[in-house]
């Protein structure tokens, strides 16, 4: 029987919508009022969703303390940072969509090293992170995941 199981994290940060290859004509165009000097600032709430079978011991599919640690770990990266000096948005727009797609890239591995730690264990049961849901503010949110 496999269980989904959501945690959330929330976090705020800053970004600019544009696209250094364009000229500010272009992205006035393309990004109509979003496309300010400065930027603007942002609450985000993440919800990160986990796969997997219950383990007959904890009763968990994967420990809540581990969870916490990782979605702490990259939540802070961003938090109350300006997105387009963070390396991976320098030469991109952070769209809530490439900021989805970079919490789920972030945390992929540390679920990947979880389940080869218990393979070695002898433990099968597999945990996946099925998807990233990423709400910015109150009316927009992104669904992200294989």
């Amino acid at each position: 029987m496999t269980v989904t199981f959501a945690r959330t994290v929330t976090f705020s940060c800053a970004h600019r919508y544009f696209n250094p290859q364009l000229n500010d004509d272009e992205n006035r165009r393309l990004y109509g009022s979003l496309y300010r000097a400065d930027g603007f600032g942002h609450n985000f709430l993440l919800e990160a969703h986990f796969e997997g079978e219950i383990d007959s011991k904890t009763g968990m599919i994967v420990n809540l303390t581990d969870v916490d640690r990782w979605l702490k770990d990259v939540a802070t990266v961003l938090d109350h940072k300006h997105l387009n000096e963070i390396p991976e948005f320098r030469n991109v727009s952070p769209t809530p969509e490439r900021i989805a797609q970079w919490f789920y890239s972030a945390l992929e591995p540390r679920v990947t090293a979880h389940v080869s730690e218990l393979r070695s264990r002898g433990d099968s049961r597999l945990v996946t992170l099925a998807k990233i849901r990423l709400h910015e503010g109150d009316a927009l949110w992104i669904d992200y995941g294989p």
